[in-house]
C-alpha cells in the first residue's frame, strides 16, 4: 500500500559548486562520498534522492539533517536509502514498511522519486478500513474557516505543582483540531502553560466565573490534575448546578473530578440531574471506578461490564472505562444484541450504545497519558460539534469518545514505534494522536473515507 510519494530535480552544476566549496562532508555521508567516485552527477543524483525522501516523509528538510538520509547502492546499481535519527522516527510515525527509490539525468539535469509503503491489502489497513465505517469521519479543515469554526473547549485543571496535567490536556485539545481552548488552573502554575502552551487563554482558577466559562466554551473539561478536597468540591458543585442555566454543547468530568464525586453523595445527585441539560461523559481508569462503585479493585475486575452499564443507565452519562481493554457505555447499554465488526474480531459493538476496544498500546502506561486523553476527546468533540450539528448529541458524544479510545491506542502505538516502547512520555502523545487521526479524515469530496 503506497502512503507517500516525493520527487525532485536538480541541476548537476549545483554539485558541482558545492564540491568546489569544499561543502560536499556537509550533506553526503563518508560511504556515499566512497562510492561516489567523485562523480558530481552521482552525488547529484543522491542529493536529489535526499529531498524526494524528505518530500515523501512530509516535512522537507526539517527537524533531520540531509546526513539522516543515506544514498548507497547494491552491486547491480540499484539505489537504496538507509534512515536514522529523526527521518528514521518519522517514517515510523508514518507507519513506513519500505522505501523505494529511483533516480535518471540527462547530462546536466537529475530527478529522482521516492515513494514510501504500507502494509499490504488485507493486513492491519484493511481491519482498520472495516472498523472506520462504524464511525463518523473527521472533517477536513475547510480553507475558508477561522478558529471559531472549530469549537471552544474551556479545560479546569492542574492544581499548584500539577501544570502538567493542565498542560498535556489541552495541548492534545488542540492538536485534536480545536480553535481555542480556555485553561482555567492555579495561578502559581501560569509561568509554565504560558510558556508550554501559549496558544490557549489562561486564567486563574481561584477567579474563575463558572457562568462566563459556560457561556464562552462549547466543550468543558474538568479535573484533570486539579487536586480534591472542600473547595474543588464547591467548584464541581456550582458547576453542575448552572448547567441548568448556561448548558454546554458537552461536559468531561475526568481524574480528580472523579475522585471529588466518589466522596459526596450530594455530588453523586447533581451529577444525575446535571444529565438532563447536556451529554456528560465520565473517563476514569480502573481504580477511580472502584472508588466511583465504592466496591474493591478486584470486584470492578471480576464484574466490569455489568458494572459499567449500570452505572452509566443511573447517572445517564457516557462511561469510558479506560484499561488494556477500554469499553465505553451509555444509558442504553443494557440492551441485548451483538454485532461484530466485519474482518475486525477485536473490537465490536454489542447491543445498543456499548463498545469494546481490545486494542492496547502499553506504552500509554505512563503518567499524563490520561490528561492528554482527556484533551484529545475535548478537542475532537469541538471538531465533530461542528461539522455534525444536525446529529442528536449524545450520540455525537458517544462516537466521539469510541474514536478517542481508537486514536489514543494507535496515536500509542505510533509514539512506541518512533520513540520506543518504554521511551514515550504523555507531552508526546498529543503528536502522535494528531497523526493517528489522519486515518479517519474524510476525502476531499467531503464523503467518508470508508
Amino acid at each position: 500500500m503506497m502512503i507517500s510519494v516525493g520527487s525532485d530535480i536538480l541541476e548537476i552544476a549545483r554539485v558541482e559548486r558545492l564540491q568546489k566549496k569544499g561543502r560536499v562532508e556537509r550533506i553526503f555521508t563518508e560511504e556515499e562520498r566512497r562510492q561516489s567516485e567523485g562523480k558530481a552527477s552521482r552525488l547529484a543524483g543522491d542529493f536529489s534522492v535526499k529531498e524526494a525522501v524528505a518530500k515523501a516523509l512530509g516535512t522537507g528538510i526539517r527537524g533531520f539533517s540531509l546526513l539522516d538520509i543515506e544514498v548507497l547502492r547494491d552491486e547491480l546499481g540499484k539505489p537504496y536509502v538507509k534512515l536514522y535519527g529523526n527521518a528514521l522516527k518519522l517514517f515510523k510515525a508514518r507507519r513506513g514498511q519500505a522505501l523505494e527509490v529511483s533516480i535518471s539525468n540527462t547530462k546536466s539535469l537529475v530527478i529522482a522519486s521516492a515513494v514510501i509503503l504500507g502494509k499490504e491489502a488485507g493486513g492491519q489497513m484493511d481491519a482498520l478500513c472495516e472498523t472506520k465505517r462504524y464511525f463518523l469521519s473527521i472533517p477536513k479543515r475547510n480553507p475558508l474557516s477561522h478558529k471559531g469554526s472549530y469549537g471552544t473547549v474551556g479545560i479546569i485543571a492542574g492544581k499548584k505543582g500539577m501544570a502538567g496535567a493542565a498542560f498535556f490536556s489541552a495541548l492534545a485539545a488542540y492538536r485534536a483540531g480545536a480553535g481555542l481552548v480556555h485553561l482555567v488552573s492555579d495561578e502559581e502554575n501560569r509561568s509554565v502553560l504560558q510558556t508550554m502552551v501559549p496558544e490557549a487563554i489562561l486564567s486563574d482558577v481561584r477567579e474563575l466565573k463558572v457562568e462566563e466559562l459556560l457561556q464562552k466554551s462549547e466543550i468543558i473539561l474538568f479535573g484533570p490534575g486539579i487536586g480534591t478536597g472542600e473547595d474543588r468540591e464547591r467548584l464541581l458543585l456550582k458547576l453542575l448546578n448552572e448547567l441548568r442555566n448556561f448548558p454546554p454543547a458537552f461536559l468531561i468530568l475526568d481524574a480528580d473530578a472523579l475522585n471529588v464525586i466518589a466522596e459526596s453523595s450530594l455530588l453523586d445527585e447533581a451529577l444525575c440531574k446535571a444529565a438532563e441539560y447536556c451529554p456528560i461523559i465520565l473517563t476514569p481508569h480502573l481504580k477511580e471506578f472502584s472508588r466511583l462503585c465504592h466496591c474493591s479493585l478486584e470486584e470492578i475486575l471480576k464484574n466490569k461490564e455489568e458494572l459499567g452499564r449500570k452505572y452509566a443507565a443511573k447517572h445517564r452519562c457516557i462511561l469510558i472505562l479506560k484499561s488494556h481493554d477500554t469499553m465505553v457505555f451509555t444509558p442504553f447499554s443494557e440492551d441485548t444484541g451483538k454485532e461484530t465488526v466485519p474482518g475486525k474480531e477485536d473490537n465490536f459493538w454489542e447491543g445498543k450504545g456499548f463498545f469494546h476496544n481490545r486494542e492496547a498500546s502499553p506504552s500509554l502506561s505512563k503518567g499524563g497519558s490520561g490528561d492528554a486523553f482527556a484533551g484529545l476527546l475535548a478537542g475532537l468533540l469541538a471538531v465533530l460539534k461542528e461539522r455534525y450539528p444536525e446529529i442528536d448529541k449524545h450520540e455525537l458524544a458517544f462516537q466521539a469518545a469510541c474514536l478517542s479510545v481508537l486514536i489514543q491506542v494507535r496515536g500509542g502505538k505510533l509514539a512506541a514505534e518512533a520513540e520506543g516502547e518504554h521511551a514515550v512520555l504523555a507531552r508526546d502523545l498529543p503528536h502522535y494522536f494528531a497523526l493517528a487521526m489522519e486515518e479517519f479524515i474524510e476525502k476531499d469530496d467531503g464523503k467518508d473515507d470508508r
